[in-house]
């Protein structure tokens, strides 16, 4: 079985939230499917917050999810 985990970068200026960027860090296949669900996203959150070094340095970030951590 194939797992995604994505996530989209939002810009929200005057309480009007718009989507800037979706983005997929990591597809788990094969073994790495059966890793346990919080270090598939911690691992995605490492993958994502690399790609956008800069963007994450320069601005206010707000981590919003709906699990627990």
């Amino acid at each position: 079985s194939l797992i995604v985990v994505s996530f989209a970068l939002i810009h929200e200026e005057s309480k009007v939230q718009r989507p800037m960027y979706y983005y997929t860090s990591q597809a788990f296949q094969g073994a790495k499917a059966k890793y346990p669900h919080m270090e598939k996203m911690a691992f995605s959150l490492i993958v994502a917050s690399r790609k956008f070094r800069p963007y994450f340095q320069a601005h206010t970030i707000v981590v919003m999810t709906d699990q627990p951590i």
